[in-house]
C-alpha cells in the first residue's frame, strides 16, 4: 500500500474513479444553480404583472431587480468565507434555506420597498450557494474531469433561466405571480434535507474536526472501504485570513484577472438578457420572436457549456482557447445589432453569441478551482463571482443609459461586443501571467 498517496486525503479525491457519490454531488448542484437561474429570470417576468397589481411604475423595478444581485455579492464574499473557515456545509445549509424561506415569504409583500427587501435577502442566500457547492464539486471531482463537472454544474443557471421564460407564463395565468416565487422558495426547501443527507462536508474538514466516522462514510461512497479507519491527512494549511489568501504566493495577477473576467463576462449576460427583448422589439421584431431571443441566449449558453467544456477540457492551455471563444462571441454579439429583417437570423445569432459567451463564461469557472487550493477554493469562488455579480449590477444600468442617449440597435450591440473583448483579453492575460506566475501553476494540468 502506497501510504503517502493514500494518507493523503485530497489526493484520494483527485484520483478516484467516478461514482455515484460523485452523480449526486453533482446533480444537486447543478438543481441549486438552476433555482438561482430561475429565480434570476423569474422576476424580470412577473414584474409588469406585479406593477400593474400595485399600480407601482415600471421604472420602479430597477432598483428590485439590481438589489438581488447586490445580496448576491455580499452572501458570496460572507458565506464562502465562513465556509473555507467553518467547514461548508451548514453555512451552505443555512444559505439555502435563507433563500427558500424568504422566496416562500415574497408573495406577502405589499410595495416596492418590501419586495425590494425580500429580494435582498433572496440574492443573500442565493450569492452563498452557488460558491460554496462549485467548490464542493471540485473538491470531490476527480481531476480528469474537473473541468467538464464543474462546467456541467453551472450550465444549471442558464437551464433554469430558460426554465423561467418557458414556465413562468403558464403558472401566471390561472394562478397569479405569487405562484412563480412559491416554486422557486419550495424547491430548494424541498432540497434542504436531501443535501444535509447526500452532501459531504470538505474532507479536509472533517480530518480538522477528528470526525472520523463522518470520513469513513465518505471513503465507502468512494469506494474505497480500504481507507475505512486508516490514518488520513489533509494537507498543511497557511494560517492567513481567507481573502489575503486569494493574493498570496504569486496569486496576485492571477486573482485579478480572474475576477476582471468574470466582470466583464457577467455584465455582457446581464446586459444581453436584460435588453436583448426590448431592443428586438423596438427593431420591429414581433413579441413571440423577442422573448424568444432570451430564450435562445440561455439556451445557446447550455450548449456552448456542455460542448467547450468537452472541447477545452482536452487542452493544455484552456485559458487561452476560452479567450479565443471569447473573441468569436464578440463578433457575433455585435452582429445581433445588424440582423432587422429574419426572426430565424436573428435567433440563430443570438444562440451562437450565447454559445461563445455564456458558454465560455461557464468554462471559466473550472479555472478557479484549479488556481486555488482546496482551503481557500469557496473563497476564491465567493470573491470571484461576487465581482463578476457587481458587472451584473452594472450591466442592465449601462444599457439603459445607451438607450436612454438613443444608441442604435448596431451601436448598442456593439458595445455589447467590446464587453466579451474585454472578457478574452482578461483570460488570455490570465493564461499567459497569472498562472505562470503563481504557485498554482501546478494545477493547471488538472484543467487538460
Amino acid at each position: 500500500m502506497n501510504n503517502d498517496v493514500q494518507s493523503d486525503v485530497e489526493s484520494v479525491f483527485a484520483d478516484a474513479p467516478i461514482k455515484p457519490f460523485h452523480l449526486s454531488v453533482f446533480a444537486l448542484s447543478f438543481l441549486i444553480v438552476l433555482i438561482d437561474g430561475f429565480d434570476t429570470q423569474a422576476v424580470a417576468l412577473v414584474a409588469p404583472d406585479i406593477g400593474k397589481q400595485w399600480h407601482a411604475p415600471a421604472a420602479g423595478f430597477g432598483a428590485v431587480f439590481s438589489i438581488g444581485l447586490v445580496g448576491a455579492v455580499i452572501g458570496a464574499a460572507l458565506f464562502t468565507m465562513a465556509a473555507d473557515r467553518f467547514g461548508r456545509k451548514v453555512p451552505l445549509l443555512i444559505s439555502v434555506a435563507l433563500f427558500g424561506v424568504v422566496s416562500v415569504l415574497t408573495p406577502l409583500t405589499w410595495s416596492l420597498e418590501s419586495l425590494t427587501a425580500a429580494r435582498f435577502l433572496t440574492g443573500l442566500g442565493l450569492g452563498g450557494a452557488w460558491p460554496i457547492l462549485l467548490a464542493t464539486v471540485t473538491d470531490y471531482g476527480p481531476t480528469r474531469s474537473r473541468m467538464v463537472t464543474t462546467a456541467l454544474a453551472t450550465c444549471g443557471f442558464p437551464v433554469g433561466a430558460t426554465c423561467a421564460g418557458l414556465f413562468t407564463p403558464l403558472l401566471l395565468e390561472p394562478f397569479g405571480w405569487s405562484s412563480v416565487f412559491l416554486v422557486g422558495g419550495v424547491l430548494p426547501l424541498v432540497l434542504l434535507p436531501v443535501i444535509a443527507w447526500l452532501l459531504p462536508e470538505s474532507g479536509r474538514f472533517l480530518i480538522a474536526r477528528d470526525r472520523r466516522a463522518a470520513l469513513d462514510r465518505v471513503m465507502r461512497r468512494l469506494g474505497r472501504p480500504d481507507l475505512v479507519g486508516q490514518p488520513l491527512r489533509a494537507r498543511p494549511v497557511t494560517r492567513r485570513l481567507p481573502v489575503s489568501g486569494l493574493f498570496a504566493e504569486g496569486r496576485t495577477a492571477g486573482t485579478l484577472l480572474l475576477w476582471l473576467t468574470l466582470f466583464f463576462s457577467l455584465l455582457l449576460a446581464y446586459f444581453l438578457n436584460s435588453w436583448i427583448t426590448t431592443v428586438a422589439r423596438a427593431s420591429g421584431f414581433d413579441a413571440h420572436t423577442a422573448i424568444l431571443g432570451a430564450a435562445a441566449l440561455n439556451l445557446g449558453g447550455v450548449v456552448g457549456c456542455v460542448v467547450l467544456g468537452r472541447l477545452l477540457g482536452r487542452r493544455r492551455r484552456p485559458a487561452l482557447a476560452i479567450g479565443v471563444c471569447y473573441v468569436v462571441g464578440a463578433v457575433f454579439v455585435a452582429l445581433i445589432g445588424q440582423v432587422h429583417s429574419s426572426g430565424t437570423l436573428l435567433l440563430a445569432t443570438v444562440f451562437v453569441a450565447g454559445i461563445f459567451t455564456i458558454g465560455a463564461q461557464l468554462c471559466t469557472l473550472p479555472m478557479i478551482a484549479a488556481f486555488y487550493r482546496v482551503e481557500e477554493r469557496a473563497t476564491g469562488f465567493g470573491w470571484s463571482m461576487g465581482v463578476g455579480r457587481s458587472g451584473g449590477i452594472l450591466g442592465p444600468a449601462i444599457g439603459g443609459v445607451l438607450v436612454a442617449a438613443g444608441f442604435t440597435s448596431s451601436s448598442l450591440f456593439f458595445v455589447g461586443g467590446l464587453f466579451a473583448f474585454g472578457a478574452a483579453v482578461a483570460i488570455a492575460c490570465f493564461g499567459r501571467f497569472g498562472l505562470r506566475e503563481s504557485a498554482g501553476e501546478r494545477l493547471a494540468p488538472s484543467l487538460s
